[in-house]
C-alpha cells in the first residue's frame, strides 16, 4: 500500500485525537475513537490534520506501544519533545480509507458513511439529512438537518437508528413522541 505524503481528508478515516504527551522524548497517546484501534494503527504511517482541514499531511511513526491499560502510545518522526507536540496536540489521526475492511452485512456501517443519508421516521416520515458526525467516544452522534431548517442530534445507538438501507442512503428511526418538536421548539 502507498502512503502519498498528503491525503484529502475525504480519503481518510478518523481513527482519533492527538492526546497528551508522556515523557519528555515526543510520545504521546492517541485518543481513539475505533473500537479495535490495533487493527489500523500497525502502520508505518499515520495522517494528522485540524478538523476544518480539507487535506492530510503523513508522518512517520518511529514507535508504537500499547500500555497496560490498554492506551496506545506513539512516536512520530520529527516530534522529539513536548513543545513539538504542543503544535499537534488535538489534531485528528486518520488512515487512509482503503485500510477499512470491507463490510458485507446491510445493517453494519462506518461512521463516516452515513453522512448524506436521509433519516426516516416510523411514524414523522422524512425528517431530515445526516450531515455531520460528532465522534464521542462510545456514544457518536449524528447531526440531523431538519427540512425546516433546524439542526437536532440523534444518537447512532441501536435503538435510536435500528436500520439502514446502503443502496437507497436511508436511515430508519423509530424516535419517542416529540423528540424532534423539543428541538423545533428551541430555535
Amino acid at each position: 500500500m502507498e502512503f502519498p505524503e498528503q491525503l484529502p481528508r475525504k480519503e481518510t478515516f478518523l481513527v482519533g485525537r492527538v492526546g497528551k504527551p508522556k515523557g519528555i522524548k515526543g510520545h504521546f497517546y492517541i485518543n481513539t475513537f475505533t473500537e479495535t484501534p490495533g487493527n489500523y494503527l500497525d502502520t508505518p504511517y499515520i495522517y494528522l490534520a485540524h478538523k476544518s482541514q480539507k487535506v492530510a499531511n503523513r508522518y512517520k511513526v518511529i514507535d508504537l506501544e500499547i500500555t497496560l491499560t490498554g492506551s496506545y502510545l506513539i512516536l512520530l518522526e520529527g516530534f522529539y519533545s513536548r513543545e513539538d507536540l504542543e503544535r499537534i496536540k488535538g489534531l485528528d489521526v486518520l488512515l487512509p480509507l482503503e485500510m477499512l475492511p470491507e463490510i458485507s452485512e446491510e445493517d453494519n456501517f462506518y461512521l463516516f458513511e452515513v453522512i448524506g443519508y436521509e433519516v426516516i421516521d416510523t411514524v414523522e416520515g422524512h425528517i431530515g439529512t445526516i450531515t455531520n458526525i460528532l465522534e464521542i467516544p462510545g456514544n457518536p452522534i449524528a447531526e440531523v438537518k431538519h427540512p425546516d431548517g433546524f439542526t437536532f442530534l440523534l444518537p447512532l445507538t441501536e435503538h435510536f437508528l435500528p436500520r439502514i438501507n446502503r443502496n437507497k442512503k436511508q436511515a430508519y428511526t423509530n424516535l419517542p413522541e416529540g423528540f424532534v418538536d423539543a428541538y423545533r421548539k428551541e430555535n
